[in-house]
């Protein structure tokens, strides 16, 4: 990545010495001190620990048809480099001929009286052509460099479309487990509300209840099945969208029913601080900051159209009128020479060639301005959303210890008789509220961490 932001700034020097928002990023991000701590793009899900993550991951390169396009679109890059490639080489053709003709006995030529007599000709040619052109002022150099600058931007775009797509299947499959946690919350929720409501038959069959705190059981109950069936009715859109993503069909596509976390998820930590350089490792960026170099290269090329072309031309081989003479001594020719092409007038074509590459330019530097811009919010956004949300974690952590603990002990005092049926409800709504709230809290935790690594263009390395 040096190399390109050097590239950067050759760029922005052609374009008369531009400002450049590469110098003006800061040091480290407002949200996290600096460190010297790097980010490996490669394999940066694994640090969640989850295994059918990985797997699905994995096979987005193989599996995911937009990929599979931006693969190709590689490809085409590729072939078009080496087509730029082939100006350094000469040309060598080769053309053999056979040819039968025969004069006119008609025909007439000044200063030669008289008929001229017919001849019936046969010519053999065997000749070997080839040409070069003198790349003296860099033109074909130019269009290599634009061409390889294309490469290397499509390369990037297929990673950035790569990292953007397992972002979004991160954040699906943390969605889809978050989901399955509350489900399993939400269940537990339900035969608990099935005791409570045993337990206010009884107390009324006992005399010591009323009708009122059993219709309020049945209630209750009745209400945690329909949140359960609801939560139920969002979990196949979600499958669906894994399907799409990992290109599998949705018809054949199939999780595991339950995926909850079982216990708390693993979340992984952020570094302490996070360099604001690493934002150009992002392959947007590099795809940005890669076209910006193409477009330079091509002003060159433009600039190059004002300037004579020089290039080498020759032939040999063998011309004869008797097919048994083709490959004698006395048959051979041969032509060597050069040429000097120097544009004159053209319309003002090689001027407006010009001032396009020009404007293509600026647009390119314009283009990766604003993507290192979108990078750093990115980033800054992320690491905000990482800060508040560690900060509620700890007090819905609070919440939840307290309304378990009330709620435990609303059950006993109902139980007992000291305490009113209202005051368990209340109590078991908090506490349910709290575990829904802690599981939604972790699922919102991991998608703000997904979105971060993907503002950075890759996860963490085990060093770190």
């Amino acid at each position: 990545m040096n190399t390109q932001i050097l590239a950067f700034s050759l760029c922005v020097a052609v374009l008369h010495g531009a400002e450049t928002v590469v110098g003006d990023v800061a040091p480290k991000f407002r949200n996290a001190p600096a460190s010297e701590r790097r980010l490996a793009a490669d394999d940066w899900w694994r640090i969640f620990g989850d295994a059918q993550l990985s797997a699905m991951l994995d096979r987005v390169a193989s599996g995911n048809l937009d990929v599979r396009a931006a693969t190709a679109r590689v490809e085409q890059a590729r072939a078009t480099a080496g087509l730029a490639r082939a100006g350094f080489f000469p040309t060598i053709t080769l053309n053999p001929s056979v040819q039968r003709a025969r004069t006119s006995a008609t025909q007439r030529f000044p200063g030669f009286p008289g008929e001229i007599p017919t001849a019936t000709l046969s010519t053999i040619t065997v000749p070997l052509d080839f040409g070069y052109e003198l790349d003296v002022w860099g033109r074909i150099r130019g269009g290599v460099d634009a061409a390889n600058a294309d490469l290397s931007a499509a390369a990037a775009s297929r990673d950035a479309l790569a990292l953007s797509l397992r972002a979004e299947i991160a954040a699906t499959w943390f969605t889809l487990r978050t989901l399955d946690e509350q489900r399993a919350i939400l269940r537990n929720t339900v035969a608990l509300r099935k005791e409570s409501l045993s337990l206010a038959n009884q107390r009324m069959s006992a005399g010591i209840g009323t009708d009122f705190d059993v219709a309020r059981a049945e209630a209750e109950a009745a209400a945690a099945e329909a949140d359960l069936a609801g939560l139920a009715q969002r979990r196949p859109a979600l499958e669906n969208a894994l399907a799409v993503l990992t290109g599998a069909n949705p018809s054949r596509f199939r999780l595991p029913a339950e995926l909850g976390w079982k216990g708390d998820p693993r979340i992984p930590t952020v570094p302490a601080g996070i360099p604001a350089q690493l934002i150009t490792h992002r392959p947007d960026v590099a795809a940005a900051e890669r076209g910006l170099s193409a477009a330079a290269a091509r002003m060159g090329v433009a600039r190059a159209a004002f300037l004579p072309t020089v290039k080498l031309g020759g032939q040999i081989g063998v011309l004869t009128s008797d097919a048994g003479q083709t490959f004698d001594k006395d048959s051979r020719t041969w032509s060597f020479g050069a040429s000097l092409s120097f544009p004159v007038f053209d319309g003002g074509r090689n001027r407006a060639g010009l001032e396009s590459a020009r404007a293509e330019a600026k647009q390119a530097r314009a283009k990766f301005e604003q993507a290192v811009i979108a990078a750093t919010a990115d980033v800054e956004t992320a690491l905000g959303a990482l800060r508040a949300l560690a900060k509620r974690n700890e007090a819905q952590q609070r919440v939840l210890a307290a309304t378990e603990r009330g709620a435990s002990l609303a059950r006993d005092r109902y139980k007992s008789g000291t305490s009113p049926y209202l005051d368990v409800l209340e109590a078991e709504r908090s506490a349910l509220a709290a575990q829904l709230g802690v599981a939604a809290l972790n699922g919102e935790r991991l998608a703000v961490t997904v979105q971060l690594i993907k503002a950075l263009g890759g996860g963490w390395s085990a060093s770190d």
